[in-house]
């Protein structure tokens, strides 16, 4: 433990709670993240239907592979949270899903953006996300990124580093806008459950805890600085973890506003809202999280002019997705059998990077017995392209169609489409029993798209 923190709190290092929640929909099992994502979601003659639209037809009309989001999932997702936490702004990390349609929706929804570089700020200003509902984010803003949030009077400025902050004294020495800066902390504890640590011991993310004193001294006349933005980690699925984490941010703010006076009013708390990859991991409790974390807000003494604000991306978008892929081929190899899709890691590519375990089925058939086992994988050239192993499924033929569930977040976007020469996929939504193109198929000459060879 590092003993020169700004505050002693640490978060609750408490075991996840056990258990495992599932929904069953005419034999379709699927994973309860506690707010009813799935009510629509259902087995009709064992074919999935999403708000009564046959999701097989959408891929025979759209082309497979492809994403298919689901509208209402996202509205569900995001109204759990508004109605909960209505101390809170909710903010949208665009990274998790920067489809502009998916972004649209969210902005419609009241959310403001985070962007973590100059390419998601156009996308969420095309989204309609004023710039001052805008925060940009980021370990290794470019100065003309930084002159840009600035000219453009981004909402908020997330400070990451020294070299950021005397930049920014700099472009206010020239007389560029003041923006309102949140410096991002690194924490000296990390969550001990996230499934990716991005805070406690060495980082590339923010200035350490224990610097805040001197640095808010040092720049708190010279800039604009309004608050602390903290992300400790993401995929936390642990209530206790995240109300202990917020217990600990919400202490740095205090000892930190007790330094630079009443204009420090802001917390963004990366709030690391886990969402289920499959079925063998317990959803996260909602309602105790947020029970928890109004616990503390209600029970401080600080004044009631203060403005929170929750960033998430995964937890508003992941479980509304589903990857879509149409199996090629079915073989067997020394006893293991292998299913062979028309789509693989080239466009999915964070199973496999993470190592995830996502829900996966055949969408046609979800009231058969499962008593196939295999080894899902694309029709890459790698032995890595392997989303899925060990499954158990239907008995599987050439032209099954294999959903990957949970895909919302992290898919399209993170993958390499332009690996080994695929098209990419097309996404698509429905929204009100209505389907619409978010992003056409690629096609073969987009591989050559600003290549010279002449």
């Amino acid at each position: 433990m590092m003993r020169n923190a700004i505050v002693s709190r640490v978060p609750s290092r408490a075991a996840s709670p056990d258990g495992l929640h599932a929904r069953r929909v005419k034999g379709f099992q699927m994973a309860d993240a506690g707010v009813g994502y799935f009510e629509s979601w259902k087995a009709v003659d064992g074919r999935l239907h999403i708000r009564n639209v046959d999701i097989s037809e959408v891929a025979k009309s759209f082309g497979t592979p492809l994403y298919v989001y689901d509208a209402e999932a996202i509205r569900l997702s995001h109204q759990a949270l508004a109605k909960s936490l209505d101390e809170f702004t909710i903010a949208y990390s665009v990274k998790a899903n920067p489809s502009v349609g998916i972004c649209k929706l969210l902005q419609s929804l009241g959310c403001w953006a985070e962007v973590a570089s100059g390419g998601e700020m156009l996308i969420a200003r095309t989204a309609g996300f004023p710039e001052a509902h805008t925060m940009f984010a980021g370990p290794a803003k470019e100065e003309s990124e930084l002159r840009e949030a600035c000219d453009k009077k981004i909402g908020i400025l997330k400070a990451e580093s020294l070299r950021e902050l005397e930049l920014l004294t700099s472009c206010m020495s020239r007389g560029t806008l003041r923006p309102s800066i949140c410096i991002r902390v690194n924490t000296a504890e990390s969550v001990s459950t996230a499934r990716e640590i991005m805070a406690g011991g060495p980082s590339r993310f923010g200035l350490d805890e224990e610097l805040l004193p001197s640095v808010l001294r040092q720049y708190g006349s010279k800039l604009n600085i309004v608050g602390l933005h903290v992300y400790s980690g993401s995929q936390i699925l642990n209530p206790r973890e995240i109300i202990g984490n917020f217990a600990h941010i919400f202490d740095i703010f205090v000892a930190c506003r007790q330094i630079v006076g009443e204009q420090f009013s802001t917390v963004v708390f990366g709030g690391g809202f886990g969402v289920p990859s499959g079925l063998c991991e317990p959803p996260l409790n909602l309602k105790e999280t947020v029970e928890g974390i109004n616990r503390i807000i209600r029970t401080s003494d600080i004044g009631d002019r203060l403005h929170f604000i929750l960033e998430l991306g995964r937890f508003l978008v992941a479980s509304s997705g589903i990857f879509i892929t149409r199996v090629v081929d079915v073989k067997e190899s020394r006893g293991v059998n292998f299913v062979l899709t028309d789509g693989g890691i080239n466009n999915y590519l964070r199973p496999a990077l993470k190592k995830l375990t996502h829900s996966v089925d055949l969408i046609e058939r979800l009231n058969e017995a499962k008593r196939f086992s295999a080894n899902v994988g694309g029709p890459l050239c790698t032995p890595l392209d392997e989303y899925a192993r060990a499954i158990e499924l239907p008995k599987v033929r050439p032209g099954d169609l294999v959903g990957v569930f949970n895909a919302g977040a992290y898919g399209y976007s993170m993958s390499m489409h332009e690996f080994l020469g695929h098209r990419s996929p097309a996404e698509v939504i429905v929204d009100n029993g209505n389907v619409k193109e978010l992003r056409s198929r690629g096609t073969f000459s987009d591989l050559l798209a600003g290549q010279s060879w002449r």
